[in-house]
């Protein structure tokens, strides 16, 4: 055929971690596609922000370095040398919220906040099991 493809498959959200979602999504089912664009848009703003622009053979993505409380839309578009797709858009938006309890033992990715944010809540063996900022 000798058309643009068809949208991206559903995006799903595979992976939520601290500042990082993992994303994927299906690829068209009619042609061939040499290139996927990735989008992202905060719920506040107007406009659709370029995130990335990822090989035929990428079903997948990770947004990094998103900050606490960020509220994004996310959507994929496929093309090949005919045009692009309409876009398939994440079904819901995106809500990051960062954790406020860590389990385990404090490790050096939170060494730089201040002790007086701290609140132990509790300890096993002199050890911090438990710690809320």
């Amino acid at each position: 055929l000798l058309e643009p493809p068809s949208p991206p498959g559903n995006i799903v959200v595979d992976d939520v971690n601290y500042d990082t979602v993992t994303l994927s999504w299906k690829e068209p089912r009619n042609a061939s596609v040499t290139s996927y664009l990735l989008e992202i848009k905060h719920i506040e703003r107007k406009f659709w922000k370029k995130e990335a622009r990822l090989p035929p053979y990428m079903l997948h993505y990770q947004l990094k370095n998103l900050s606490d409380d960020d509220i994004l839309l996310v959507r994929v578009s496929a093309s090949n040398q005919y045009g692009t797709s309409e876009p398939c858009t994440l079904t819901s938006p995106i809500h990051i919220k960062f954790r406020t309890t860590f389990h385990g033992y404090v490790q050096n990715t939170i060494a730089n906040i201040k002790y007086c944010d701290l609140k132990i809540l509790n300890t096993s063996r002199g050890k911090i099991c438990c710690i809320e900022i």
